[in-house]
């Protein structure tokens, strides 16, 4: 087996060495101790949740560091210790998105006591096949765990552990790619996301490949793996070819794989084992008309259709939309325009006593500039007597600075498979971790690759620690309102897989706020 160099192994051994100490503190929890889950609610103290759940609030506290700063709306925090206050509803659960986390680096392996034989968490990360062999199954990085011993048969006492693999492009030897960079990103999201709910999982496995994208070497993992076909989910790379491999591995052992990254991918309609984490683009596109709709009758709008003559990469949206608006009972009007959107396009617009919502037929960065700042000084000079609003597309969440700016300026309305608010309470408290734990900045994108690892995780964990399977013909697995995706898979059919049907409205509201709403 290839030796591992330096720089390797500073991307992943810190990570993996979070991982088994989030796994240790996991299984030293008492299975009779009570886990219990609190969304704070405007207005709580944490004398009031403390009597609620009659836990002193010390030991809220100690579970829960920044709680001594006080206390915020929205924020999740774990209550210690069995209560004899009712257990929280699904919704609590549902809502959980993170915890507090250790606030030390973790301790060096040995320097902490081993957990029981019995329950021994696993970590591994495979490089290499090429040079196995039968008595060394696996490259360990880990110097105590001894994953070549077989698990003890199940008994009353013991936990089954969760098996999780996550094939990935890590491109542990040679020269680090951006995207090598991104998928590390992900996978230490999702190791934040393990801490996070040490709480509820139990013992588990993480099965860790780097395909380096080579398809042969992805063929020779599955070949010659003997944990892969008792793994409960595995994660899926960016890579269309080596989707549609484990998606055939899948559905031959009964392993649920999950599709994270390959958007246009429709292999979940025919695979039963297979899972799109996306919502696909025709339902994205069809919800984000009816919550057009939906605001024009709420808040008595009138639609107006933007038509550019230079760009019109929008064209199918803006048109589907108008046909839409009009058999909803509305009226669009039209603006056309040459070059950039002039005050004398605006002024056939009768202003005062109506408020419009402007639908362009382009997405693109150059003509967002053509026409928004116009409509941002249409805004300021009509200011309580008309009202303006703009709804735009997925690609205007990348804008930043001034452009991002003129977001705010306009208002407007955004659908998105992501939340991009990377500032907000709960995203900032990830990425501080990240900075943390790993002592660097995650890289530079939207969607934050740490930030969707982290979603991904506490998915996967909350599901497979409350019983649910991701596997056909079981109970779908509940919901996830994360810190950046919304999961909510749905099965389209018998023999189908599951997709995703949550997506955004991100509204960019004046001031600089950021309001995300979960649509599905």
């Amino acid at each position: 087996m290839s030796n591992m160099t330096h720089r390797n192994l500073t991307g992943l051994m810190v990570a993996l060495a979070l991982m088994v100490t989030c796994a240790t503190a996991a299984m030293a929890q008492s299975a009779s101790t009570a886990r219990i889950v609190h969304t704070v609610e405007r207005g709580e103290t944490l004398y009031g949740i403390s009597h609620r759940y009659n836990v002193s609030p010390d030991s809220i506290a100690a579970y829960n560091p920044s709680v001594r700063n006080g206390l915020k709306a929205g924020q999740v925090i774990i209550i210690p210790g069995r209560s004899t206050a009712a257990t929280p509803s699904a919704s609590e659960d549902d809502g959980w998105r993170k915890a507090n986390r250790p606030q030390d680096e973790p301790q060096p392996r040995d320097e902490r006591q081993p957990a029981a034989e019995t329950t021994k968490p696993v970590s591994e990360v495979r490089t290499d096949n090429t040079d196995t062999t039968p008595e060394d199954p696996t490259r360990q990085l880990d110097p105590d765990v001894n994953t070549s011993e077989a698990p003890l048969p199940p008994t009353e006492d013991t936990v089954h552990p969760l098996t999780i693999a996550i094939i990935q492009p890590f491109m542990l030897e040679g020269k680090a790619t951006r995207q090598a960079q991104l998928t590390t990103d992900f996978y230490r999201g999702f190791l934040l996301a393990a801490d996070t709910m040490q709480m509820l999982i139990p013992e588990t496995r993480l099965l860790v490949y780097d395909t380096r994208n080579n398809t042969d070497r992805l063929r020779n993992y599955l070949a010659q793996e003997t944990q892969l076909p008792g793994a409960d989910i595995i994660i899926a790379p960016d890579n269309a070819e080596h989707l549609a491999i484990l998606a055939e591995y899948g559905h031959e052992h009964g392993v649920p794989v999950l599709n994270n990254f390959v958007v246009r991918d429709s292999l979940y309609q025919t695979n039963p084992y297979l899972l799109s984490g996306n919502i696909p683009s025709i339902d994205m596109t069809s919800v984000a008309v009816e919550q057009l709709i939906e605001m024009c009758r709420r808040d008595n709008l009138t639609p107006v259709m933007l038509v550019s003559d230079r760009n019109s990469d929008k064209k199918a949206f803006a048109d589907a939309a108008s046909a839409a608006l009009t058999s909803a009972g509305f009226t669009p009007l039209s603006i056309s325009y040459s070059g950039a959107l002039t005050a004398d396009d605006l002024a056939v617009l009768p202003a005062g006593g109506q408020n419009y919502i402007f639908i362009p037929n382009s997405a693109t960065h150059t003509e967002f500039n053509r026409f928004a700042h116009a409509l941002a000084k249409y805004r300021s000079d009509n200011l309580g007597s008309t009202g303006v609003r703009v709804f735009g597309y997925p690609e205007w969440v990348t804008f930043k600075t001034d452009t991002k700016a003129l977001l705010h300026d306009i208002e407007a309305y955004i659908y998105s498979r992501f939340n991009p608010d990377t500032e907000s309470y709960n995203a900032a408290d990830v990425l501080a971790s990240f900075r943390h734990w790993y002592g660097c900045e995650q890289m530079d994108g939207l969607p934050s690759q740490a930030l969707w690892g982290f979603d991904t995780g506490c998915f996967i964990f909350n599901n497979l620690a409350n019983g649910y399977s991701f596997r056909p013909d079981t109970q779908m697995p509940a919901s996830w309102n994360g810190v950046q995706s919304t999961f909510s898979l749905q099965r389209i059919g018998s023999g189908s897989g599951a997709v995703n049907n949550a997506m955004y409205i991100i509204g960019y509201m004046p001031g600089g706020m950021i309001d995300a709403r979960v649509v599905e």
